[in-house]
């Protein structure tokens, strides 16, 4: 999209320019990006379960926060690395709704809600720990460390991988390289992993 624009949006988008260079301010609407919150704490107060956006302008955030609306997209700018924060998201939705998070940096990522979570152009420089039932997907990007411990299916698309850790016995993950690699170590306990078409380092 057009992040210079200044495009009316529907209430069901929310902005936020945060960070160190952040330009938005809490007493401002968030209804486009010259009008777009400050602080993450603030948006959340204003997300709902109802298909919203959180469109997060491009900025390094330090903070951590907790999603429990069903339903969301949180989403970057196109280029990934310009968006997102240090900290950690945590996704705590319920069994009735989904979060997309999309075209983020972050920290660690956290699923701990039944609902279905997808994450798509994402890079963890930390881990992503997936420790319910559920539906988890991640599309494209590269994680520092993964650890299922939570049951169901996870699938793996197109990510470049650290360690990759599983331990439930009705855990099935699925990792689909597309060239992709896992550079250091998988640790098995119990539960089922596929892997097809990516490069598995070993010392």
């Amino acid at each position: 999209g057009d992040w210079s624009s200044d495009v009316c949006s529907s209430d069901l988008q929310w902005y936020l320019s945060g960070g160190v260079n952040g330009t938005g301010s809490d007493s401002n609407n968030g209804y486009t990006q010259n009008s777009a919150f400050l602080t993450l704490s603030y948006a959340l107060t204003k997300l709902g379960n109802t298909g919203e956006q959180l469109i997060l302008l491009p900025g390094q955030l330090t903070d951590s926060a907790t999603f429990n609306a069903l339903n969301v997209q949180i989403n970057g700018t196109t280029s990934r690395a310009i968006s997102g924060t240090t900290g950690t998201f945590t996704s705590s939705n319920s069994t009735s709704g989904s979060q997309t998070y999309r075209d983020l940096t972050l920290g660690n990522f956290t699923r701990s809600g039944l609902g279905s979570v997808y994450l798509d152009n994402i890079q963890v420089s930390g881990t992503v720990q997936d420790t319910v039932d559920g539906y988890f997907s991640v599309r494209s990007g590269s994680i520092g460390s993964i650890n299922i411990t939570g049951s169901g299916i996870k699938v793996f698309d197109g990510v470049d991988i650290t360690n990759l850790t599983v331990n439930n016995a009705s855990a099935s993950v699925y990792v689909n390289g597309q060239n992709k690699q896992i550079s250091g170590l998988i640790t098995l306990t119990n539960g089922t992993l596929a892997l097809d078409d990516i490069t598995i380092f070993c010392d």
